[in-house]
């Protein structure tokens, strides 16, 4: 995935400029920066653009006023049902009582949910937008571990993970970009990102 001269500005505010950066298959792509920078109008902008991505963020749109196990059977009918039975298991969420409406589970649930409905969608282009942010550290662990293990499976995929959060980092292996003076800059390696990245990056 490539951006040319991409630009970027919300109410006469400027987040991005003239931005030519290229995002790796195969691979997580870990994009730092710190809050108010601009990284979810940035994920939503590229949304927008190309039907072929998906995000996965706390604005993503699931129903909450079902069961999961309403929710279960409609996803079936529309995908397969191996393939729906199979993500709940990774993602623990097998068991979830069946009466419990959506919205009265968990944070941690919830936005396992989400990531359960959007990857049966099976886009090109994966951006996570602070998945981890606010749960607990099993939590974080589990959806970590499921995309590293995604990633290996479709290595034609391209996952963008845009964060603050320095754990996903540790946890994830991919390349890494910062949101620095109107741009998105590469690095090299992780320990480099993160010292800037404490030490004084935008």
């Amino acid at each position: 995935m490539k951006l040319s001269n991409f630009n970027l500005s919300i109410e006469n505010k400027k987040l991005l400029t003239d931005v030519n950066v290229e995002f790796s298959e195969g691979k997580i792509n870990h994009i730092l920066g710190k809050n108010g920078v601009g990284k979810s109008i940035f994920a939503k902008s590229l949304m927008l653009d190309n039907e072929n991505i998906t995000v996965i963020g706390s604005y993503s749109n699931v129903p909450e006023d079902i069961t999961f196990n309403e929710l279960r059977k409609v996803l079936i009918k529309k995908f397969d049902m191996n393939k729906v039975d199979h993500l709940c298991s990774i993602l623990n969420i097998s068991n979830i009582d069946e009466k419990i409406i959506l919205k009265k589970l968990s944070d941690g649930q919830r936005q396992k949910i989400k990531i359960l409905v959007f990857l049966l969608f099976d886009k090109d282009i994966i951006i996570l937008d602070e998945v981890t942010n606010a749960l607990d550290k099993t939590t974080s662990y589990e959806i970590y571990e499921l995309f590293n293990d995604y990633i290996k499976k479709n290595p034609k995929k391209v996952i963008l993970n845009i964060t603050h959060n320095l754990s996903d980092l540790n946890n994830m292996d991919g390349e890494y970009y910062l949101f620095e003076d109107y741009d998105i800059k590469k690095y090299s390696n992780r320990k480099e990102l993160i010292d800037l990245y404490i030490n004084g990056g935008n």
